[in-house]
């Protein structure tokens, strides 16, 4: 069956570069495959592209027209929009069922009758069309791999910057700015890395140790949540007290706030991030729901409003803060102390709603992407007695009775690092990344043209049987030092990947390791026997119907 691109320029032979290949280095120069003959063969999407030698760059590249029964009468220079409209002429890749919707009704199909999520399409197109191949999202292009150095090319070189459109998207929920230009959402580097380098210090070991008395608190409070569930014989869901456990922790640590999370069971600013989440999934899932007004009205109101009370609250937070400066109270150096003093020595540096946006950006991400985490490696020690065992000899042998975690201690577990990271490879929050071709680049031996937008999957990554031995086994010894297959960069990156990877990746693991280490100290938790496993991905990826578990007392 031909695409909607074969149909449209069945009279057009295009020969772009398909693979920069030695052979081609060295001279060889490619025949041109006549178009009745390649269509005869089976061939869709015009994978056999000729190959065009000394070619340097698609702006050399040139289009042939062909007529069904004769070769070249003329080339003339192509045009680069084109040929990134034509990107599936020269890479493999699904073909496109509508012109304008690309993949999108393959996705939405796909979605209804298998339960798939974005990255699940990405791994059974992967199992298609190999590591490197193109769909198409509305008009756009998009090219997704899993090569090495194709990723290292995108996400390390720090030669390519995400795309403005994907950043606009979060930037704002239904005509109510939600994180704006935040350090996940702000698409220049360079002011990227200025209002990175402001925040740092609140992520550095130095402050996290400082803190470490807050981590400990709130795991406490955490107890006592265990502690009124435990040998009630009735399944808890899990999920729900970690989201509301790492509110707490993100409100303390950064704000010096009470976000009341494990204490009131209807937490304003729970409601308020599950629904801007919510929000931000739907608008991800259907780009063009933002522009059809008559469509879920009293859903983008409370998405809205949401937005509005996390905006209005760090406003005040920022108020409150600043009168306590100016009065002389003794404040903490966390995020919100660095706005402040950042301000007073360059009152231009960031805008009121720059600073909003970022204050939005750590609640939101720090809560959400620790909790689902977390959610998963209860998830699997709640069906894993050998690994909780393993886990329990190391808690007690690295702290000796005692319940409060230092800093110290947590170097000392290794086995819970190859746990969560295990956790992780199988279950990472944030399932791909998003970059935009600054320049012509070289992926996966295939030229291809700047502005392309380009896709990387470290869930897909992590299931990859050709990066990972049994890669859907839960096997934490994967991780250990010495070990001969273990995950390279390329293959396991939760966290993401160069300069822009996740600046609280370390907060996270803290967080992660002091809970999980006063929990086992006096809990076991089971799965629910009725519980049925399943993904979905509401923008993170998180388990569908929480994890209900039954709690008991450590025997």
């Amino acid at each position: 069956m031909e695409t909607p691109t074969q149909r449209l320029w069945t009279n057009l032979w295009w020969p772009c570069q398909q693979k920069t290949l030695l052979a081609e280095e060295k001279g060889m120069q490619a025949g041109i495959i006549n178009m009745k003959e390649r269509l005869a063969n089976g061939t869709t999407g015009f994978h056999e592209a000729i190959k065009k030698h000394h070619s340097k760059s698609f702006a050399d590249l040139y289009k042939t027209k062909v007529s069904t029964t004769q070769s070249v009468e003329k080339t003339i220079k192509a045009d680069r929009k084109l040929l990134k409209r034509l990107l599936n002429v020269v890479i493999a890749g699904r073909a496109v069922e509508n012109f304008f919707l690309g993949n999108i009704p393959t996705i939405k199909r796909w979605r209804k009758e298998r339960g798939y999520f974005m990255a699940k399409n990405l791994e059974e197109w992967t199992r298609q069309y190999g590591n490197t191949y193109v769909i198409f999202l509305l008009l756009n292009p998009y090219v997704f791999t899993l090569d090495p150095d194709s990723i290292k090319e995108l996400a390390v070189s720090g030669k390519h910057g995400k795309p403005i459109d994907i950043c606009q998207t979060f930037g704002d929920l239904y005509g109510q700015r939600f994180i704006g230009h935040g350090l996940v959402s702000e698409p220049n580097d360079k002011i990227w890395a200025r209002r990175r380098l402001i925040f740092n210090p609140a992520f550095k070991r130095r402050y996290l140790r400082h803190v470490i008395n807050h981590f400990n608190e709130i795991g406490d409070q955490l107890l006592l949540k265990f502690e009124k569930m435990a040998d009630d014989k009735m399944a808890h869901d899990l999920s729900d007290i970690f989201h509301r456990a790492t509110l707490d922790v993100i409100g303390k640590i950064g704000f010096d706030k009470n976000l009341c999370g494990l204490t009131e069971e209807k937490s304003p600013f729970l409601y308020a991030i599950r629904t801007s989440v919510d929000g931000l999934s739907k608008k991800l899932s259907d780009p063009l729901l933002e522009h059809k007004f008559w469509q879920e009205r009293a859903f983008k109101n409370k998405v809205r409003q949401a937005c509005h009370m996390m905006r209005d609250s760090g406003r005040k937070w920022l108020e409150e803060r600043r009168e306590a400066m100016m009065r002389g109270d003794n404040v903490p150096e966390d995020v919100l102390s660095l706005i402040i003093h950042c301000q007073d020595i360059s009152p231009d540096t960031m805008t009121l709603d720059e600073i909003l946006d970022d204050m939005v950006t750590f609640i939101v991400a720090g809560q959400e992407t620790t909790a689902n985490a977390i959610s998963f490696v209860f998830l699997e020690l709640a069906r894993r007695p050998d690994v909780v065992a393993k886990l329990r000899e190391e808690i007690d042998r690295v702290l000796e009775g005692r319940t409060h975690v230092e800093f110290e201690d947590l170097a000392k577990f290794v086995y819970m690092t190859m746990v969560i990271k295990e956790t992780l490879r199988l279950y990472p929050p944030v399932t791909f990344i998003f970059k935009q071709l600054r320049h012509d680049a070289i992926i996966d031996g295939y030229r291809v043209p700047e502005g392309t937008k380009a896709m990387i999957s470290t869930f897909v990554a992590g299931r990859n049987p050709n990066l990972h031995p049994r890669p859907l086994e839960f096997m934490p010894e994967r991780f250990e030092s010495g070990y001969k297959q273990r995950p390279s960069m390329y293959a396991y990156f939760p966290f993401s990947l160069g300069a822009r990877s996740c600046i609280g990746q370390n907060f996270a693991q803290i967080e992660m390791k002091i809970f999980i280490a006063k929990l086992l100290q006096r809990y076991s938790v089971k799965l629910d026997p009725e519980y049925k496993f399943e993904l979905i991905e509401i923008t993170t990826l998180k388990p569908n119907g929480g994890v209900p578990c039954l709690v008991s007392h450590r025997m």
